[in-house]
């Protein structure tokens, strides 16, 4: 299978959550989609990006509690120059 098919599979969507949403509800929105990433924007701005390794860092950092916390606590952000 070359990357083409791939990109070709995967489709051209990019899914987006708040940045006030919890980590819990971005794993269910990655699992329930089958994506590994999500863009995180608020009602005007894109805030950054949180993915399931994020995810994996936070719970490690964190234990369970890391499944309440809000994404802006664990996203990489945007860095503007």
């Amino acid at each position: 299978m070359s990357v083409q098919n791939i990109l070709d599979r995967k489709g051209a969507e990019v899914f987006t959550v708040d940045p006030t949403a919890t980590v819990r509800t971005a794993a269910q929105l990655m699992r329930a989609r089958g994506i590994a990433a999500l863009v995180v924007k608020g009602p005007d701005v894109i805030t950054g990006l949180i993915s399931e390794r994020d995810i994996v860092h936070a719970i490690s950092q964190h234990g369970e509690r890391a499944l309440a916390m809000v994404l802006s606590e664990v996203m990489h952000g945007l860095r503007l120059k």
